[in-house]
């Protein structure tokens, strides 16, 4: 037994001296000093908007929790939201014109938690602030909202005394801190702001819809994303959109804050559709040569405006006129067409006072009989002055949408180099970048995972009316805004009224951008439809029918260069992917419809860990800092939509963080000792050439110890050799 342990001995001495001479030291667990966490700035420790900066970005600059150490997170505590039931709401009367017994509030949040300074916020369903403690989740104020939403307008027309509201539910998006107050959207037409330290109302602005020239529709309350501060010019921007098929006239309106919050006062409008006046009327015929006189400030499919027909331009959206709503108990006149949503985050560039946004689809979305031409500023990014409202430029995305593939969630304002850049996704799936001064095509990726089907532009033998004939490639296929049979074509296989399969929005999503990679994912998804009459307007144009076969959805997340447009690299996901993801400190987070959050290394796109949560996540997380410096990951569980499978469960809010006691690093030293030779070579008499040779050895030490440990197996197998012959 002693001979058999000293010959392992012996081994094991020899391995661990080898060993030592072949690998370098390996810090396993890098770790921030406690300097580090006590001084962290304000773009580190705070996530203040939906995509947590101004900029849109979705992009936390720290590095506690990096790719080395993101898979020791650990569950620091939990916030169970209560049932919207227990909570109670002071919400009177809220609902939808086209649907009355629709449930106006929502279980849970989807709104991606804020953290500033060490408190988080919330808004839930129910439309109450909840403020915690990060570091430990303790509450410490609650601001509930309260309206009566009796002032529904069903009919602006004949009701004048009543907002045109067509639909008021508890529904929203995000929430902002700017300027020491938390400011969000209600359901009134109305925006409020409370205190961040106090949880008291602050200000309140009211009847933001009210008295808007050339509307004649009915808007949707609450706007899903809260205004803008233009922090310089002291200018807030706010958008304001229409119902669906109740289309309100679209518009983003500045507040002049000069005078204090208590004081706003609207300065100016901007307007996303022409006025609801019939083609020829001394309003329509203004913004028709408003469009002629700004071709050069207006892109469609990175084609100049000024090379569209101008009949085109000036007959855009056809009459706008009125039709005569039955919905049951409810009758209304209002616009069949029309478009302007701000759906997503918006940028604001402090140095220029331009604000870049992305609008909505055209609507009645895939019947277009009432809306002939591009549907100017529908699926449109744009760029407005916040100092005068003034139209810098605008790029529209896809001319006479018929698909409902508009460009939702955030418009990133970013730099190639020392240009600045607009990077947008849209539902198309194409990823663009646009010069932000000029609104110039600089470059797009279309993903290479989605497939669509024969009646769209981009498949290769697309079957479109309007692609008949040479199919010129453009970025939207054979989809040319210059050809009028496109522009007026009435829905994707016109005149058929058969069903057909669509290929759905690929690029409905949030990106991130961490100054050198953009962040996108791309889904695949199916949908069996047939046209309805544009009449119904409730319906979109459209019915979804049963499928007869089952094709299922992926998504395929993607990591594009910034600089170039051209992949880095890919992640796959068997299943229908709601939201995007987020990046920080090398990880690239993805919180999946299936309960998971899945951690990438944001380099390479390799998986480092995951964290199951159990049902679906329907938001990305958040990343912010403890008042003490320690970063934390926030991720919301559940809500009304719980990613979409409809459970509409309270969930809670998870927190994560780093071991209180990360594991010390693991040194293993290498021992080399680089020998030089002088080697000296005559070759011409009188004349020396000098020649440096490296010669790479093992330490003397090393020699030494080997030695040992051979003289040590020599010994034992002697003293074995004995106690066998013995």
């Amino acid at each position: 037994m002693i001979n058999s342990r000293w010959l392992l001995l012996s081994v094991s001495v020899i391995s661990i001296l080898v060993s030592s001479t072949m690998f370098a030291a390996i810090p396993t667990t890098p770790r921030a000093s406690a300097q580090a966490q006590a001084q962290l700035p304000r773009e580190q420790r705070n996530w203040e908007y939906v995509n947590h900066d101004s900029h849109a970005t979705n992009y936390n600059p720290q590095t506690q929790i990096n790719k080395g150490n993101v898979h020791l997170l650990e569950i620091k505590w939990v916030y169970p939201l209560p049932t919207a039931a227990s909570v109670g709401s002071k919400i009177k009367g809220a609902g939808y014109v086209a649907d009355p017994a629709r449930a106006p509030i929502q279980e849970g949040s989807i709104t991606a938690p804020l953290i500033v300074d060490g408190i988080v916020y919330f808004l839930t369903g129910a439309y109450t602030i909840v403020a915690l403690d990060a570091e430990t989740g303790k509450v410490l104020w609650t601001n509930q909202y309260e309206a009566d939403a009796g002032t529904l307008n069903y009919d602006p027309a004949l009701r004048p005394d009543k907002l045109p509201i067509g639909r008021s539910f508890g529904h929203t998006h995000a929430i902002y801190y700017m300027s020491g107050w938390i400011v969000v959207h209600g359901i009134l037409c109305d925006i409020y702001a409370v205190d961040a330290l106090t949880g008291k109302t602050a200000w309140t602005i009211k009847d933001t819809c009210a008295d808007i020239p050339g509307n004649k529709g009915l808007y949707a309350t609450p706007v899903t994303y809260p205004p803008m501060i233009y922090h310089k010019g002291n200018t807030l921007v706010y958008p304001m959109g229409p119902v669906d098929g109740f289309s309100g006239r679209g518009f983003i309106a500045g507040y002049d804050m000069t005078q204090g919050p208590n004081f706003l006062k609207r300065k100016w409008l901007a307007f996303t559709v022409p006025p609801a006046a019939p083609l020829g009327s001394p309003e329509r015929n203004a913004w028709g040569q408003y469009l002629v006189d700004n071709c050069r400030r207006i892109w469609i499919q990175s084609i100049s405006s000024c090379d569209i027909p101008r009949d085109l331009l000036r007959n855009d959206w056809g009459d706008m006129g009125l039709i005569d709503w039955n919905l049951g108990p409810f009758k209304l006149q209002a616009t069949s067409s029309g478009a302007g949503s701000v759906w997503g985050q918006m940028s604001v560039d402090e140095d220029t006072g331009y604000v870049y946004m992305a609008t909505s689809q055209p609507t009645i979305d895939w019947n277009a009989t009432y809306r002939p031409g591009p549907n100017l500023f529908s699926n449109t990014i744009v760029a407005i002055d916040a100092k005068d409202g003034r139209l810098v430029w605008a790029h529209q995305s896809l001319a006479h949408d018929i698909w409902d593939w508009d460009c939702n969630y955030n418009t990133v304002l970013g730099n190639i180099g020392a240009r600045k850049v607009i990077f947008k996704n849209c539902k198309t799936g194409i990823l663009h970048a646009f010069d932000a001064a000029t609104g110039e095509l600089v470059w797009y990726f279309y993903p290479p995972n989605i497939i669509r089907n024969e009646w769209t532009p981009m498949h290769e033998n697309s079957k479109l009316g309007g692609c008949v004939g040479p199919k010129e490639r453009s970025i939207i296929g054979c989809w040319d805004p210059r050809n009028p049979n496109m522009l007026t074509l009435p829905w994707m296989n016109y005149p058929s009224k058969d069903a057909f399969w669509q290929s759905g929005s690929a690029g409905s999503t949030d990106i991130a951008f961490d100054g050198k990679t953009i962040y996108t994912r791309a889904v695949q998804s199916w949908s069996y439809l047939r046209v309805s009459p544009a009449e119904l307007g409730a319906g979109l144009g459209r019915v979804g029918l049963p499928a007869p076969e089952t094709r299922r959805a992926n998504t395929t997340f993607y990591a594009v260069d910034a600089a170039t447009g051209k992949e880095r690299w890919s992640f796959f996901l068997p299943q229908s992917q709601r939201m995007g993801g987020i990046t920080s400190g090398g990880v690239f987070y993805i919180a999946s419809n299936d309960g998971t959050l899945y951690m990438l290394d944001a380099d390479t796109g390799k998986l480092l860990t995951t964290r199951n949560l159990g049902i679906s996540l329907a938001i990305p997380p958040t990343i912010g800092a403890t008042a003490s410096g320690k970063i934390r990951v926030f991720q919301l569980m559940g809500g009304g939509s719980t990613g979409g499978t409809g459970l509409g469960i309270p969930g809670a809010l998870m927190v994560y963080g780093l071991q209180d006691k990360l594991p010390e690093p693991q040194v293993i030293t290498k021992e080399v000792v680089k020998e030089v030779v002088k080697e000296i070579i005559k070759e011409v008499p009188g004349k020396e050439t000098t020649k440096t040779v490296t010669v790479e050895t093992i330490s003397p030490i090393s020699y030494a110890a080997i030695g040992i440990g051979v003289v040590l197996v020599v010994i034992a197998g002697v003293l074995f050799t004995r106690r066998k012959k013995a």
